[in-house]
């Protein structure tokens, strides 16, 4: 099971370079085989898939059109659709799983987004002058921060 988690994660980077590059159609497909691979692999309880993945849907999407990213990535919503999916897909895994495996993917997922965000803090202002830095930070957040919230609510709501 860790693997199948191990492999989604990297279909989902995978799709999200896709994605960001002009292929969102290609990107959207790993996301989909992602999902498939994730329900073929056990009984989930999919009325919590689809309840979580709605509500996390919904957040990013209010987020989503007060910012300038939409008009950039106008297909972004369909692709936050599936990532929700996805997302609440592999935390029912992991909420099977110790603590020990969760807690490195928390600690990669940390350090990712603090050396993307370095990067845009870092890289002048003159080269995001079109989306700007502050839609830069709002897309990462949307990249790192679905899958970070639910490791860290299956670490948390463990019984210690």
């Amino acid at each position: 099971m860790k693997k199948m988690i191990v492999v989604n994660y990297w279909l989902m980077l995978i799709a999200w370079c896709l994605f960001l590059n002009g292929s969102g159609f290609m990107g959207e497909v790993l996301i989909v085989m992602g999902i498939l691979f994730m329900l073929g692999a056990g009984r989930p309880d999919y009325v919590k898939i689809a309840f979580s993945s709605l509500i996390c849907f919904f957040v990013m999407t209010i987020v989503l059109k007060g910012s300038r990213i939409p008009y950039f990535y106008p297909e972004l919503s369909i692709h936050l659709l599936l990532v929700s999916v996805n997302c609440f897909t592999v935390n029912e895994y992991l909420k099977r799983l110790d603590s020990r495996f969760i807690m490195p993917v928390i600690v990669v997922i940390l350090l990712s987004v603090m050396f993307i965000s370095g990067l845009i803090i870092i890289i002048p202002s003159e080269y995001y002058s079109i989306i700007g830095k502050s839609s830069l930070f709002l897309l990462e957040a949307f990249i790192f921060l679905p899958y970070l919230y639910s490791s860290v609510m299956c670490v948390v709501s463990k019984p210690h």
